[in-house]
């Protein structure tokens, strides 16, 4: 949007719109600064979070195992 005509728009509005969209302005600005501002979580910080039941691999190892030799190339990503 053009900035005249925006500030055209925000002249004629009365004074106590004005100060509605002020502070909606700075909603909106600071909306903006919490998204960029996250922290990014630890490498390992879940660590301990979930549990994986004991077996949980030997589905792959059987998939390996079965697979047609158009699959083989990858069965050592299964490992």
């Amino acid at each position: 949007m053009d900035n005249l005509l925006l500030y055209n728009k925000l002249a004629a509005l009365p004074d106590s719109l004005k100060n509605e969209v002020s502070h909606f302005i700075d909603f909106l600005s600071s909306k903006r600064k919490k998204k960029t501002n996250r922290n990014k979580p630890k490498f390992g910080s879940c660590k301990g979070a979930f549990k994986m039941k004991s077996g949980f691999d030997d589905t792959w190892k059987i998939l390996s195992n079965t697979c047609n030799d158009s699959a083989k190339p990858l069965t050592h990503l299964l490992r």
